[in-house]
């Protein structure tokens, strides 16, 4: 009858292969899912440091030189009101000494708070953000490699599945 064995070739050599091909299929496919993993992770890194941290670093600095600026400012007109003072001889030398080197730190703590947000601005952010976007663009191509290769697996154990099937002869008519 139409359908029925006719024949059954030796499909053990398929079978082993197929055995094999099973677990080259797993391994691809875990190294798929493992890659979409790490370009997602990679992905919110990229937006956190993006997006997130990176402005908020550059916000903070610019907080902390209005600080530096009005210290530096308060530190000024301390120094200007101890020099009259200091002349009318109501205040010591060594406390006008005091009060000139407050300003002075005062200066260098405003100096350095200009050169982070500089370096951070202009170096460290940019670097790291290019050094992000680097390595989502490597994951990326990593990932459509492992894509190929998974798909390409995907295709030999469907020809060896047909090849084991075409080990058993079945009437036609």
């Amino acid at each position: 009858k139409k359908g029925d064995v006719v024949c059954e070739l030796d499909a053990s050599a398929f079978h082993d292969e197929m055995k094999l091909q099973k677990i080259r299929y797993a391994q691809a496919k875990a190294w798929v899912d493992q890659v979409h993993a790490i370009y997602e992770v990679n992905l919110i890194t990229l937006t956190e440091f993006r997006d997130g941290i990176f402005p908020q670093d550059l916000k903070l600095i610019n907080q902390y030189i209005e600080t530096c600026r009005v210290d530096k400012e308060r530190a000024e007109r301390n120094l200007v009101w101890s020099r009259e003072v200091t002349n009318k001889g109501l205040r010591t030398h060594s406390q006008l000494k005091a009060d000139e080197l407050s300003n002075q730190r005062a200066s260098i703590a405003l100096e350095e708070a200009e050169g982070m947000y500089d370096r951070l601005a202009n170096y460290t952010g940019p670097k790291i953000l290019k050094s992000l976007e680097a390595k989502v663009k490597a994951i990326e191509a990593d990932k459509k490699n492992q894509e190929v290769s998974f798909e390409l697996e995907k295709q030999r154990m469907a020809r060896l599945q047909k090849c084991i099937d075409n080990c058993t002869l079945r009437a036609p008519d």
